[in-house]
């Protein structure tokens, strides 16, 4: 059982807690501002109500289109919560092949969609007064990538963003959703299950791999900050993200 004061129990999801309550060279993020998730469409009523009582009032999904209609977001449309959906990838661009671990395939998408990045940080900058929520399916790949970034603006430390990172992989390990699916993936080509229980060991949660994403971010463009702005995100925009963590 995995216990910190910042995941947030809401029946149905797995994997979803605070960014608030870590300490940087800034000061402490606050909690109640910042939520990272897996997927809401797991949530049973009693979850999408904790949601709503935990003061969430903008939801950024991360998601391609075809996920959507496999599992539908369950707050389009609803009148109390601003639903968006910017995918973190795009569809059209073609996959690079060849890549390394999973440090590698981050690096990647962040040079591949630097656009839809800073939409998303836009995104986040824009919001309502209210907590604001980001999720993809697992809440590890997309969501972890977006969650580093903005700790990393709030001035945490390398390490403290690796452990945020690494903590996915503990919860996700405690997910009956995500285990069924693992295991149904698995199961659906006996011929390659050692081959794909060497990917799922591959593409493991660990503190590690984000700690080289950033590194590997902050050496190609000086800071998180230099390569959101090369991606068309004004200094405006990157104090008013900052801000929704630390003011």
């Amino acid at each position: 059982m995995v216990e910190t004061a910042r995941v947030l129990v809401w029946e149905g999801c797995s994997n979803v807690r605070d960014l608030g309550g870590l300490r940087g060279r800034r000061g402490e993020t606050r909690s109640g501002r910042l939520v990272r998730a897996d997927n809401l469409a797991k949530l049973t009523p009693a979850g999408r109500q904790a949601l709503l009582d935990y003061g969430v009032r903008t939801i950024i999904d991360l998601r391609l289109p075809a996920e959507l209609e496999v599992h539908a977001p369950p707050f389009s449309g609803h009148p109390d919560v601003l639903y968006r959906n910017l995918s973190f990838v795009d569809p059209a661009v073609e996959e690079t092949s060849g890549l390394g671990d999973v440090a590698d395939i981050y690096l990647d998408m962040l040079e591949r969609f630097g656009s839809r990045v800073a939409d998303v940080m836009r995104a986040i900058a824009d919001a309502p007064e209210g907590v604001i929520l980001f999720h993809c399916h697992a809440g590890k790949d997309r969501t972890g990538v977006i969650s580093a970034l903005v700790l990393r603006l709030a001035g945490i430390d390398l390490e403290e963003i690796g452990r945020d990172y690494a903590l996915t992989d503990a919860l996700l390990a405690a997910d009956p959703f995500s285990q069924a699916e693992q295991k149904a993936w698995l199961e659906s080509d006996p011929a390659r299950r050692v081959e794909r229980e060497a990917e799922i060991e591959r593409m493991r949660a660990r503190e590690s791999v984000m700690i080289r994403v950033i590194e590997g971010l902050e050496a190609e463009h000086g800071s998180v900050e230099g390569y959101l702005r090369s991606n068309g995100l004004s200094d405006d925009d990157i104090e008013r993200v900052r801000a929704r963590l630390l003011d």
